[in-house]
């Protein structure tokens, strides 16, 4: 796996695993044991946005404390993981135990007059909406001729450059043979709209 995903480390209603107990947070070292590994490569190397984490989840803490553990081992002062957590609501206890290794934010501040969830589950989902429109290009439909005339005249003249990229990489199929660099252009290509 490369680059930015979504990972769902517990339970799923469509498989008829829904966590409801302190043991089913424990079985993830059970049953999804590689999930964990994947949690702790982010945090040593990328950083990890959590959002839904819980204390009674000792997942994601035991997880930070192990990287945490070994950043220090490695370079002899205390370390402090790559990770930023957002919770629904400002709640002191978990800000405090997830604070140790994570930034740690809330949709809810302490001076704040929301105090419904509902509306704190509303600003999580509209922080959530902004983090993907920053995060997404403004130009993923330039190689779509349907948009065409949405574009400028310097717009249109690099499209009709990249079209005739387009022309000679396969855009079509990912799984083709490329090199790391045609497969990186192809990519790029169908980023654009191709």
């Amino acid at each position: 796996m490369s680059g930015n995903y979504l990972l769902k480390l517990h339970g799923d209603i469509d498989h008829g695993q829904i966590v409801l107990s302190r043991d089913d947070f424990a079985a993830v070292h059970l049953l999804r044991r590689p999930l964990i590994g994947i949690v702790q490569e982010k945090l040593l190397i990328g950083h990890l946005l959590t959002i839904g984490s819980t204390v009674s989840d000792p997942t994601l803490v035991q997880a930070a404390e192990e990287v945490g553990a070994l950043l220090t081992r490695m370079n002899g002062q205390n370390a402090r993981p790559s990770g930023t957590v957002l919770l629904t609501k400002n709640d002191l206890s978990r800000s405090m135990l997830l604070s140790r290794h994570f930034q740690v934010l809330a949709a809810q501040s302490r001076g704040d007059q929301v105090n419904t969830t509902l509306e704190s589950a509303r600003r999580t989902d509209i922080f959530l909406d902004q983090l993907a429109m920053l995060s997404s290009s403004n130009f993923s439909f330039a190689l779509d001729p349907k948009y065409a005339g949405m574009l400028t005249s310097e717009d249109q003249k690099t499209v009709a450059a990249l079209t005739r990229l387009t022309q000679e990489v396969d855009v079509t199929d990912s799984h083709a043979p490329k090199s790391g660099l045609g497969m990186h252009v192809a990519s790029f290509l169908r980023d654009l709209g191709a």
